[in-house]
């Protein structure tokens, strides 16, 4: 049974789809494979009702729930500010928090005003 109250909803925004496909699978490793439900290239689904779910850095993403988002860098800030922004549903902003050189990741997550 799953609790959405607590379920995990990750978005990794991608260019390059192989790109997030390696980086879903380096997340999935790092979850207990028994807490796995299933598994494919872009949406890792665990029991809970938690997702890490990838996304292409296009008008599709518009209307997807994440609370927290990873990012290929190099996508444009304007798409991010108006298009990734309203996907985060744990507040009203969001803001950058780090940047990985090795991945090329940029993880964003929402902030209170």
């Amino acid at each position: 049974m799953t609790n959405s109250v607590t379920a995990m909803r990750v978005g990794v925004c991608y260019k390059d789809k192989a790109w997030a496909v390696e980086q879903i699978k380096r997340m999935a490793s790092l979850i207990n494979p028994d807490a796995i439900e299933q598994q494919r290239d872009l949406c890792v689904e665990l029991k809970d009702g938690s997702y890490i779910k990838g996304i292409p850095c296009s008008d599709s993403a518009r209307g997807h729930k994440f609370n927290k988002i990873y990012v290929q860098r190099g996508v444009n800030e304007d798409f991010i500010n108006t298009v990734l922004c309203p996907c985060i549903i744990t507040a009203p902003r969001i803001q950058m928090e780090t940047v990985d050189d090795e991945t090329g990741m940029m993880y964003y997550r929402g902030v209170r005003l």
